[in-house]
Formats: C-alpha cells, structure tokens, sequence
C-alpha cells in the first residue's frame, strides 16, 4: 500500500466516525447509521481529493503563466 492510499483510508476512516458519531447522536439506528456514515465518508474524501487535484492543475497553470511572461 503507497502512502497516498494509507492517507486516504485514515481520512476515509476519520470522516466516517465523526459522520457516524453525528447520526448515532441524532437518534438514527446503529446499522442505518454505519450504510449512512460509510457512503458520506467516502463521498467527502473524493471530494477533496478532486478539489485538491483542481486545484493543483489551476497552480500549475498560473505558474506556467508567470514563466511564460517572464
């Protein structure tokens, strides 16, 4: 396993139990809340690994510019 993929599945495996942890306090049943909790922290991840990556190409993209008009 690389360390990106160890990176992700501590991020997935964080954002699960707070999600989880939120649906059991707002009274949702524990199996209900685990399906919930398991979709929403893989969501959330992927959402910042995309806005991570968008981000990096719109970096990459300036600095292109900046030594272009250098």
């Amino acid at each position: 396993m690389t360390y990106a993929d160890e990176a992700y599945d501590e991020a997935v495996t964080a954002s699960f139990r707070r999600v989880y942890r939120e649906l059991i306090e707002s009274g949702l049943h524990e199996a209900d809340a685990e399906c919930e909790a398991k979709e929403r922290a893989e969501a959330e991840v992927a959402k910042r690994v995309r806005d991570g990556r968008e981000r990096d190409a719109e970096d990459r993209y300036h600095v292109r510019k900046l030594f272009a008009a250098a």
